[in-house]
């Protein structure tokens, strides 16, 4: 269906109007959709992204702008019933549903974890006894920002995962430092479960998907023709869905998307751009007929203050933004320019397959959500240069073009970051050492066992029974391609080992991973 098609009845049924702020530009809302059409594929082509699909909300309509095939090999052009996997959105519709249970009397948000977990730990005991579920919600346990991430992208399983965080160090002032996790969300699946007596994703059909018209939402994997309890690699996605793709010498497709199922409540929603829609409006202007007032509006309490640090982050441009306040499942955040700033409730998602984000603007009464089939974490900031472009349109804000800059950003970053270290190769060149006594196995507690062995005068590294050829850079450090080792990691991702000996014991050899970077020892030890 092509924009006009799209917008027509609406516009039947009522003048042409203008953005109702004293901010905005002068474009009425048939000018801005047709101009986020237009923007919409320009971005897509040059990210080379296979399907976007877009909504635009504005006074409670929607606008959808759906752009590319489902897949590189299915050029079936996608529509408002194409699935695409949410990621770190689907936190926010975890929050609502946990506000839900507080509404029905069943938890309370001040209750301790082990309540309903008893078996739950973290390194610190004490910690572990007193961490709330609104202490998870609004990210703040206390690790470090993205603790375990590497775990998911290495391909631990859940109870693999929850045993090597049990050991990472508490960094963070618990309940008050914001410190962003893709895991904790996790548990509430269990709290869920345990509570309901029925597995999440029908306590969530039930009780938020149902109500709000989002029939073909769903946490659970969805294969073949049914719902699976758990995910198995041998499975394909239905044909309905936006196919997950990932950057690996092109654009290359992948079957699913094994890591987000980890932690279901966290990261496992998949939706179509029509749901996401009444997803949309449900956030911009509640249903007490879903969640009465007082819980809904416990949604979007700041729960923690944080200053943006990065200098040169594209997902959080110096630019626009310089501070953010976490809520339940989304970040609050001034946006703008100088003196011209609103307040953006913003969460973004993305994992090894695809890319989100959702924005929206209670004074502009404007919002919008982005899916799209490429990418991982910063490998592909198209919602982001989509979402941008928006709220700069409305604001009169039109001094930079978010597709090409965030598309150069990461290309230059990437390059910056290799530079950095085969430049050492050309500024001192070293031999490594004789790599006979480096081969066999090496052991660290949250990682469990590489291998290093030879094969065709050359060293691989083996990890999960998996295997990834490595090339000498300098001296005794070896680069890899880490997509070869796991599929959370595309080949723009780089991968290092560094060879040496145990700091204790100069006799027995060590090495070092750059993957393999959480806790506070990172050090492989040779097994005698």
């Amino acid at each position: 269906m092509n924009f006009l098609a799209r917008i027509i009845v609406f516009f039947l049924l009522l003048p042409f109007f203008a953005l109702a702020n004293t901010k905005t530009s002068s474009k009425n809302i048939d000018q801005l959709v047709k101009e986020m059409d237009t923007y919409t594929e320009e971005a897509r082509k040059i990210w080379n992204v296979p399907a976007v699909a877009v909504v635009i909300i504005y006074k409670g309509q929607p606008y959808f702008i759906l752009k590319g095939t489902k897949s590189v090999s299915d050029k079936t052009p996608i529509d408002e019933k194409t699935r695409f996997h949410l990621f770190s959105l689907t936190k926010g519709m975890t929050a609502a549903l946990m506000l839900k249970l507080e509404e029905k009397g069943l938890i309370s948000l001040d209750d301790p974890i082990i309540k309903y977990i008893p078996d739950f730990k973290l390194s610190n005991s004490d910690i572990a006894k007193t961490l709330t579920i609104k202490d998870v919600l609004s990210q703040s346990v206390g690790l470090k920002q993205f603790a375990g991430d590497s775990f998911l992208k290495l391909g631990f399983s859940e109870k693999e995962t929850w045993e090597a965080m049990a050991e990472l160090p508490i960094k963070k002032i618990t309940g008050k430092d914001y410190t962003y996790s893709n895991q904790f969300h996790g548990l509430m699946k269990q709290i869920i479960e345990k509570v309901t007596k029925k597995p999440l994703e029908v306590t969530a059909k039930e009780l938020l998907f149902d109500p709000l018209k989002m029939s073909n939402t769903t946490y659970a994997p969805l294969y073949g023709r049914g719902f699976l309890s758990s995910c198995s690699k041998t499975k394909k996605l239905q044909d309905d869905f936006a196919k997950p793709h990932v950057i690996y010498d092109g654009v290359k497709e992948i079957p699913n998307i094994d890591q987000v199922f980890v932690q279901q409540a966290s990261m496992a929603v998949s939706s179509t751009i029509e749901d996401m829609a009444n997803w949309l409006k449900f956030l911009m202007y509640g249903n007490p007929e879903v969640l009465k007032n007082d819980w809904f509006n416990q949604l979007r309490v700041p729960r923690n203050h944080y200053l943006l640090q990065s200098q040169n982050s594209m997902i959080f441009p110096k630019s626009r933004h310089s501070t953010l306040d976490y809520c339940f499942g989304a970040m609050l955040l001034p946006y703008g320019k100088g003196e011209n700033k609103i307040n953006l409730y913003r969460q973004n998602g993305a994992r090894q397959g695809g890319t989100t984000c959702l924005a929206y603007s209670l004074e502009y009464d404007l919002g919008i959500v982005i899916l799209c089939n490429l990418g991982a974490n910063q490998d592909c900031l198209l919602p982001e240069a989509i979402m941008f472009k928006l709220f700069d349109t409305v604001m009169g804000i039109n001094d930079t073009d978010w597709k090409h800059v965030t598309f150069e950003h990461t290309n230059e970053t990437l390059k910056k970051y290799r530079d950095f270290f085969e430049q050492s190769r050309f500024a001192a060149p070293t031999p490594h050492e004789d790599l006979t006594p480096y081969i066999g196995n090496y052991c660290n507690r949250l990682y469990g066992t590489i291998t290093l062995k030879i094969k065709d005068n050359v060293l691989w590294v083996s990890y999960r029974g998996k295997e990834a050829k490595t090339t000498h850079l300098n001296g005794n450090r070896f680069t890899f391609v880490p997509a070869q080792l796991s599929s959370g990691y595309s080949s723009t991702d780089y991968g290092f080992i560094d060879l040496g000996y145990a700091p204790s014991d100069r006799a027995r050899h060590a090495m070092t991973c750059n993957l393999m970077n959480e806790g506070d020892d990172t050090i492989f030890i040779q097994t005698k």
